[in-house]
């Protein structure tokens, strides 16, 4: 053994290790750590006092080589040899208690006795961390000097770019046409970023479109394929002025994987880099800057920032075009303008004058006119007053009259209407006083006619009973009226004076509006010799419509023979138009009334004819045969003697409604009236075994009537019932005491009534269809249920029936118990 030829071996070693520059450590088979030097104890962060055996595993973290993940027990170096797996130059982090990291290499042997049984391990810990900090400061450096180098460049560059741009804002600046705008950006571009073709494309007016305004380039056939695209196809140019998102294509390959319908332009270009740029002003997107770059490019960030800004200088330009186009079109709106109220200031028919903050004439329009000779006075204090007054308080001063003498000496008078007000800036400003003279001679004279002409008014109007007006057509107004017009319509001459056209017309009938306007333009074209009438309704202050007849005509013209003022005179209608209406309502109901006593003539004649041609028949046959058989004498006597009774209660019926309408029944007795309904119906019951009465809930009912009619109306109501139910029918009758009436209903469980039958079994000689009858025609005259609705109406009551057609009818009668 080398260590043989030692006197103290252990020492000899200790000594090795403590001048070694690694850390050495020894563990046994278990783990532990037996021996361990000065630098492996540094390295530990372990004292020189700490005694053996350790676990240093307890006393430090192992991490792996990046220092961010903590190495698992089966991961560490010491476990990794002590399993037979090899360790060498395995790269980790120890982190000591005191949270010092040091970056080590391990490298790790296994150690045996001579029988080969494991001992335990050895391993090896270079700390590596000087060599690291030394390479990442050498590496720091050279990244600095790449940095400054690419700094370098980048400033070069952007001081290239800078300039370039400043080229093409001083240019885009002296260019007077937007078709120019691609050239200048291809030529001034061209020491940084070499192009082959820019195009602009904007949109139309109503967005629809996207329109080539300025190419240049060699593949100018490319823009003539997308020229005149819709804004709404899924074409690059149309999307990025749609989105307002930049789109970049490295190779054209990437271009038609996208956009398959472009597949056409790998015929015109090869390896060309195309870029798609938004020209943006503030939000919104006009259209979209087209870039074809001279070579390959990858466009980086700085590439696109630098073409995005070509964008934006584009845009500007675009812009400044606008605004120029814009003023210029204003300066033209304004010339033109100008124009237009020179024109008018030149031809409008009155004086109008400008004056200055000093009250100097600034604008004045038909300077030889004598308007303008007015409107240039400012020695007179009327007129200058004024003036002044506007100018100080700010506020206009209408319709002021001014009479001016004539200069000559005559006696001819000017009458003008002066308005003055103050000029304004928008903010307020007050830049002088604008004067209006309008010469009103002709309507002052007119107006002097009218006064002249008012006596002779006066005294007509004390002796015509009609109603008299004066209305000024120009001003849609009533300027005189006659003292009937109160009389005729509730509202004094001051009210309807000063009535605007809008009050005027609101009281109007509106359906006779449309005429009125008809006659206002009629009027407006009427000749001196023509007379207009009219009738039309007006309300009455008091709410109330009055009909009136109207004549109009022409009473004075302006000049230019316009009618200025109307005299009409009008009548009140209304009595005529109600009498008119009265009698054709009077004419209806007499033809009604015709009509009513025809059609009862008719019933009548027809209900009589039956049963006089009945009797007729059986007197002749009794005359005949002298000899008849007694039994069949009897019979044919019968059959008269029915008949007869029959026309009798015809006679009856017919005689009941007139009787009724004009002799005053006594209605002031006293009638039981359960009584007489107990009467009646066991008569009744009597005479009608095949049908089944019950009488049902009856009140002693004491009430004031008459007792014959009451009976006659119980009798042809509950006889009614039993004529139209089937034999085995239910007849019922109820009669029941309220506080002030009492309420009697009659039901039956007959054939029923239709709807149509209801409507119509009150009226004199109606009968239901006897065919609906299973037993046949029942009889009667039609009479009976118009009776009764007479007598329930004498005693201010009310009848109706209820019923549905197989179901039976129920009567209804309601009679007051005291008098009506």
């Amino acid at each position: 053994m080398m260590f043989s030829n030692l006197k103290n071996p252990p020492e000899f070693l200790m000594g090795l290790l403590s001048n070694t520059q690694e850390g050495v450590l020894f563990a046994d088979a278990r783990g532990n750590v037996l021996v361990l030097n000065r630098v492996a104890r540094a390295l530990l962060g372990l004292s020189s006092q700490q005694e053996h055996p350790i676990s240093w595993e307890v006393h430090v973290q192992l991490f792996h080589a990046d220092g961010l993940r903590l190495l698992k027990g089966s991961e560490t170096p010491l476990t990794r040899i002590l399993k037979g797996k090899m360790v060498q130059d395995q790269a980790m982090v120890i982190e000591t208690q005191d949270g010092q990291r040091r970056q080590v290499s391990c490298s790790a042997r296994q150690v045996h006795d001579g029988q080969g049984k494991l001992l335990g391990a050895v391993m090896n810990l270079k700390d590596l961390t000087p060599e690291n900090t030394l390479q990442q400061a050498l590496l720091a450096l050279q990244q600095s000097e790449t940095q400054e180098h690419d700094l370098k460049s980048t400033c070069e560059r952007l001081l290239g770019e800078n300039k370039v741009l400043r080229g093409i804002t001083q240019r885009l600046f002296t260019v007077l046409k937007s078709e120019d705008i691609a050239r200048v950006i291809l030529e001034e571009t061209l020491p940084v970023f070499p192009l082959k073709n820019v195009s602009i494309f904007l949109k139309n007016v109503d967005h629809t479109q996207l329109l080539v305004t300025s190419s240049v380039g060699v593949n100018a056939r490319i823009v003539e394929e997308l020229a005149h695209s819709s804004l709404d196809t899924l074409l690059p140019h149309s999307e990025v002025a749609r989105f307002g998102q930049a789109q970049f294509y490295p190779m054209v390959k990437s271009l038609q994987e996208k956009h398959p319908e472009l597949s056409w332009l790998g015929e015109h270009l090869s390896e060309a880099s195309l870029a798609f740029l938004p020209i943006k002003v503030g939000s919104e997107t006009m259209g979209t800057l087209f870039l074809q770059m001279e070579a390959r490019t990858l466009f980086r960030e700085d590439e696109q920032d630098f073409m995005e800004t070509l964008a934006d200088q584009v845009a500007l330009a675009i812009a400044r075009f606008r605004l120029h186009h814009l003023e210029q079109q204003n300066l033209k709106n304004g010339e033109e303008t100008i124009a237009r109220l020179q024109a008018i200031l030149d031809h409008v028919p009155l004086g109008i004058a400008l004056r200055g903050v000093d009250l100097d004439v600034q604008v004045l329009n038909g300077t030889s006119s004598p308007a303008a000779h007015l409107l240039e006075v400012t020695e007179d204090p009327i007129l200058s007053d004024p003036l002044k007054q506007v100018l100080k308080t700010g506020q206009p001063l209408l319709s002021v009259e001014y009479h001016q003498r004539d200069p000559l000496g005559g006696k001819e008078q000017k009458h003008w209407l002066l308005n003055y007000f103050p000029v304004k800036t928008t903010d307020g400003r007050i830049l002088g006083v604008g004067t209006t003279a309008q010469d009103i001679s002709e309507q002052k004279k007119a107006e002097q006619a009218l006064k002249e002409s008012q006596h002779f008014l006066l005294s007509i109007q004390d002796t015509t009973p009609a109603v008299m007006y004066l209305s000024d057509t120009t001003q849609g107004r009533i300027v005189y009226a006659n003292r009937h017009l109160e009389e005729t319509l509730g509202y004094t001459t001051d009210e309807v004076q000063t009535m605007t056209r809008e009050e005027l017309d609101a009281i109007l009938h509106p359906e006779d509006l449309g005429s009125f306007v008809q006659h206002q333009e009629t009027v407006a074209l009427m000749e001196d010799d023509i007379t207009l009438e009219r009738e039309f309704r007006i309300r009455h202050k008091a709410g109330h419509w009055k009909w009136f007849y109207s004549r109009h005509r022409v009473f004075s013209r302006d000049d230019t023979g316009k009618p200025v003022l109307v005299l009409s005179g009008i009548l009140d209608l209304t009595n005529q138009k109600e009498m008119k209406v009265l009698l054709e309502l009077r004419e209806q109901e007499m033809q009604q009334l015709h009509a009513a006593q025809q059609s009862l003539l008719e019933d009548t004649t027809h209900e009589m004819k039956s049963p006089l041609t009945s009797i007729q028949g059986n007197m002749e046959l009794l005359e005949r045969h002298p000899e008849m058989p007694t039994q069949e004498r009897q019979e044919v006597v019968e059959e008269v003697k029915m008949e007869a009774i029959r026309l009798g209660k015809l006679v009856h019926g017919l005689l009941w409604p007139a009787r009724a309408g004009h002799v005053v029944e006594d209605l002031s007795g006293s009638v039981a009236l359960h009584a007489v309904a107990w009467s009646v119906w066991k008569s009744l019951k009597k005479q009608h075994p095949q049908l089944f009465f019950k009488l049902g809930h009856v009140d002693q009912v004491d009430m004031e009537g008459n007792l014959d009619h009451l009976r006659q109306l119980l009798i042809i109501l509950i006889d009614n019932a039993a004529k139209y139910t089937l034999v085995g029918g239910r007849i019922s009758l109820s009669m029941v005491r309220m506080e002030t009436q009492v309420e009697i209903r009659i039901r039956d469980t007959g054939i029923g009534l239709k709807n149509d039958d209801l409507q119509r079994v009150f009226e004199r000689f109606y009968r239901v269809d006897p065919s609906r009858n299973p037993q046949g025609d029942p009889g009667g005259s039609g009479l009976g249920l118009s009776i009764a609705k007479s007598i329930v109406a004498e005693h201010g009551g009310s009848l109706w029936l209820e019923s549905e057609p197989g179901e039976g009818t129920e009567a209804v009668v309601h009679l007051p118990l005291g008098h009506r």
